[in-house]
């Protein structure tokens, strides 16, 4: 009776043995799909700090820019200090450039220093060229969007891929570890 007890309790303890084992790998399996999702979020975190930044600095880029063009004209037709302070406080806004910009700064620093020297009649006739400047401005533009565009799709396909992947490598090794366990019961 006592050898019979024995013999159970030492494949009980083998039992124990593979169940601990199994619990281990899932733990440590466990542990690697918490990093792989940390990984992912990591991942997001940068798509919103950098791509959504960008794509709110262009659409203030195209508002200041329109900005700046309506003000230019309204002081070219009206000659009015209002509409010369709300093209400085527009240009002070713009920190970054890019030469499309210095461009357009150009020709309204031009239109502002006709209208100061008395050549109102020149100014008014320039005074749609800036027209111009906003269409290369949105070439820009869609440029910066479709840039941030691909920014975007390349992290989701990376953050599909990491989560694909986690996915996989779990139900491997699961599947691996719970065919061992029953292995190890049906020979207990």
């Amino acid at each position: 009776m006592k050898k019979r007890r024995d013999a159970v309790k030492t494949k009980f303890s083998l039992l124990q043995r593979y169940l601990l084992i199994s619990l281990m790998a899932l733990f440590l399996t466990s542990i690697w799909s918490y990093s792989a999702f940390q990984d992912i979020e990591r991942e997001n975190r940068r798509i919103v700090e950098e791509a959504i930044p960008i794509a709110n600095a262009a659409s203030e880029l195209l508002r200041l820019l329109l900005d700046q063009e309506l003000s230019v004209r309204g002081y070219t037709y009206n000659q009015d200090t209002l509409s010369l302070e709300q093209y400085e406080a527009t240009k002070r806004s713009l920190s970054e450039t890019i030469h499309v910009i210095r461009q357009m700064e150009a020709f309204h620093e031009s239109q502002i220093e006709l209208i100061k020297a008395g050549d109102v009649l020149t100014a008014n006739a320039r005074r749609y060229s800036g027209t111009d400047y906003i269409n290369q401005f949105r070439d820009v533009d869609a440029a910066i969007r479709e840039d941030i565009d691909n920014i975007i799709q390349q992290a989701s396909i990376r953050s599909d891929t990491a989560s694909s992947s986690a996915k996989w490598v779990i139900v491997i090794v699961v599947g691996l570890r719970r065919a061992r366990a029953d292995k190890a019961m049906r020979r207990a």
